[in-house]
């Protein structure tokens, strides 16, 4: 924490307040920017508290914007590996997902597990895992298949993050 400054202080408070954050056993570094940007770092232990922690510091007053390297720590660890075998298999799975490719980056190498469905393809997905953050690239069909895909990676044992940058594809 910068020195004294009363932002901080405000959203230190109210960080230690929230029992679902835990800040002594997950302990989070926070800090402003020049242009009154809070920066949060570090890892949390559920999803919950993630979005407690983001919440709290998008209320706090005076500031512009919030950015969020906060990582779920995994119940599980498992090798990037690992998870993005069960990944695809669950996105293979889904319906929302069924007309997509399905891309994958194993080991610097990007790899096609699905082809699109032909005349009804429907999208483009590309996922990466590293150091237990999930990336997810490309175009899908419809805001439904793209909250679908990230709320499978999250479901995801080992995932710590998931950075959903996928778009609507306007056919």
């Amino acid at each position: 924490m910068q020195n004294g400054n009363p932002v901080l202080k405000s959203l230190w408070a109210a960080l230690e307040r929230e029992p679902r954050i835990n800040l002594h056993r997950w302990p989070i570094q926070i800090g402003l920017t020049d242009d009154s940007v809070l920066v949060m770092e570090g890892d949390v232990g559920s999803i919950a508290a993630k979005k407690i922690a983001l919440e709290l510091a998008g209320a706090t007053p005076s500031v512009r914007g919030v950015v969020d390297r906060l990582h779920v720590a995994p119940s599980e660890p498992r090798g990037d590996g690992a998870i993005l075998d069960s990944l695809t298999a669950l996105l293979r799975d889904a319906r929302e997902l069924k007309n997509c490719a399905l891309r994958v980056i194993r080991k610097g190498e990007t790899l096609t597990l699905q082809e699109a469905g032909g005349e009804d393809a429907s999208g483009d997905l590309l996922v990466a895992v590293k150091d237990g953050v999930v990336t997810l690239r490309g175009k899908v069909e419809s805001e439904r298949a793209k909250n679908k895909a990230s709320k499978l990676a999250r479901k995801v044992k080992g995932v710590k993050n998931v950075v959903n940058e996928l778009t609507i594809s306007t056919h």
